[in-house]
C-alpha cells in the first residue's frame, strides 16, 4: 500500500530515514556516463542539506565525483519497506575536522545497529 504524504511530511519521514540508516547507495556516473552505484557509510548531520561519506583519495568514485559532480543515494529502512532517493550535487572536503565529525557520526549510528 503507498501512502501519499505531503511534500513537508515525505522530507520528515526522509530525514528521519537517513539520519538513523548507517548504509546508503550512492550513484556516481563514469566517464562513459553509465551509472555507478556502490554501498557507502553516509551520514546526514544537518536536516537533509547535506550527506556526507568518507573515501579515500585514491578510489574511482573520486575521479568520477570530480569530472562530474552529479550524484543519487538510496536509503532503506532495515526491513526494506521505505525507500528514499535523493538526486543532488558532490562537493568535496579534505577537512580533517570535517572527516572526524564525519567518522564520528558514522560510528554513533553503527552503534544503534549493532
Amino acid at each position: 500500500m503507498m501512502v501519499k504524504l505531503s511534500p513537508q511530511e515525505a522530507r520528515t519521514e526522509a530525514n528521519r530515514l537517513v539520519t538513523n540508516t548507517l548504509l546508503g547507495v550512492m550513484v556516481t556516473m563514469d566517464e562513459k556516463g553509465i551509472p555507478q552505484p556502490r554501498w557507502m557509510g553516509a551520514a546526514s548531520m544537518d536536516n537533509l542539506r547535506r550527506i556526507y561519506c568518507l573515501t579515500a583519495k585514491n578510489t574511482r568514485k573520486l575521479r568520477q565525483l570530480k569530472a562530474s559532480p552529479i550524484v543519487t543515494w538510496m536509503f532503506t529502512s532495515d526491513k526494506g519497506d521505505q525507500v528514499v532517493t535523493l538526486f543532488g550535487m558532490a562537493n568535496i572536503m579534505e577537512s580533517p575536522m570535517a572527516t572526524q565529525q564525519v567518522w564520528d557520526r558514522l560510528i554513533e549510528v553503527g552503534r544503534a545497529h549493532v
